[in-house]
């Protein structure tokens, strides 16, 4: 499998993260793996 590697620039950009009420268990875990990858940035 290519795995292909890039850089971040996030500096001065507002990210929202949108998520739904249904099916909760699968959804928290999508939100927490989202905002983990957002904190690292």
């Amino acid at each position: 499998m290519q795995v292909i590697e890039a850089g971040y620039a996030a500096t001065g950009k507002k990210i929202a993260i949108v998520v739904a009420r249904f099916n909760s268990f699968i959804v928290e875990s999508l939100l927490s793996g989202a905002v983990d990858t957002l904190q690292r940035v």
